[in-house]
């Protein structure tokens, strides 16, 4: 089988090194023998032969396949967060998995997300995409019309205040906030006019 030269999603790595990482990681989870491959095959209605090419890395899974395989492992799930540049949800994702191996209740997540203005987001999307955790709640709390402050950020996020300043100075900085008022009673909006408020 010959590969493209390049995945068009995952930009930097080839379908071959693709095909060997997913090999690598199902040896890992399932083991090497036959058998392991007649399992998976069976469980997610695919050809034996096909699973191993998988495991040769001769062939990467479909997306389809990929998924199946993914619902059945979170190992699955975190390489493909940690190769699409999500390494912030990856780690979550694992900190899950290692509390519920270990029995305890597993933590709540909770998702903040961003309104854009789907006519300018391309423009400003790779803005958007480098904004830290802190920073994306932050922006979050201020379009649903909180007044939160650095010290929100510090109890909220459990860091140190200078960070919490330099979080929120960024994004002043990138213009999606800015400070109105008073030193004292001054609070922060939405500043961009490309972002729905």
């Amino acid at each position: 089988m010959s590969f493209s030269k390049t995945d068009q999603v995952f930009t930097g790595l080839t379908q071959e090194e693709i095909a060997k990482l997913i090999a690598e990681m199902l040896r890992d989870q399932y083991g090497k023998s036959g058998s392991a491959r007649k399992i998976i095959g069976r469980k997610i209605g695919v050809d034996p032969r096909t699973v191993k090419n998988w495991y040769e890395g001769n062939s990467a899974p479909n997306l389809a396949h990929f998924i199946t395989l993914a619902r059945r492992s979170p190992v699955f799930v975190e390489w493909f967060l940690r190769h699409s540049g999500h390494d912030d949800l990856a780690e979550t994702l694992l900190a899950r998995s290692r509390v519920a191996e270990n029995g305890s209740s597993v933590p709540s997540l909770e998702f903040y997300s961003i309104k854009i203005d789907p006519i300018n987001m391309e423009e400003h999307l790779e803005v958007i995409q480098n904004l830290n955790q802190r920073q994306v709640w932050f922006y979050f709390q201020i379009q649903q019309g909180h007044l939160v402050t650095a010290r929100d950020l510090v109890e909220v996020w459990q860091v140190g205040l200078a960070t919490a300043k330099r979080d929120i100075a960024g994004l002043v900085n990138l213009g999606l906030v800015c400070y109105v008022g008073s030193k004292r009673s001054g609070f922060y909006v939405t500043a961009c006019e490309h972002l729905k408020v």
